[in-house]
């Protein structure tokens, strides 16, 4: 099951974090998704750290495991990052996680296409959460397909 999405910006600033299963309290999500973002600069290709064009893989995948939660990791070209954080009992393929991963970034695309969004700041668009919404749901209940 997905625990957990964050979209987090290019100067490590929360653009929208959301929560999908009970946690002990809210505030350890902001914390594991915080302590990931150090892996995203280690795994960062030399040549995305600069302003050369480079074609890398976007997704990350494991950036690491916890005791009950595996994080992995999706950065766009613009130096967006999403943190998908998972139970250690989902047991799905990783490629499944990479399409989940695409579309999250398609969707986010969607969103920061809005006139009336300002780049840089926190996503407030109520299809954006409900299409995320609607793409858990469907992950948690085992139909997901790439």
């Amino acid at each position: 099951m997905i625990a957990g999405v964050a979209v987090v910006g290019r100067n490590n600033n929360p653009l929208y974090i959301k929560i999908f299963q009970e946690l002990e309290d809210e505030l350890s999500l902001h914390y594991i998704v915080h302590s990931s973002l150090d892996v995203f600069e280690e795994r960062a290709p030399e040549s995305s750290r600069t302003s050369e064009v480079a074609k890398v893989d976007s997704f990350l995948g494991l950036l690491y495991p916890m005791e009950d939660y595996r994080l992995y990791g999706y950065v766009t070209c613009t130096h967006v990052k999403f943190v998908v954080v998972v139970d250690h009992a989902d047991q799905k393929e990783e490629a499944l996680l990479k399409a989940f991963c695409r579309r999250l970034h398609s969707l986010f695309v969607d969103s920061a296409c809005n006139p009336f969004h300002t780049v840089g700041s926190r996503i407030q668009s109520r299809r954006f959460e409900q299409e995320l919404e609607g793409m858990v749901r469907l992950w948690n209940s085992e139909s997901f397909s790439s």
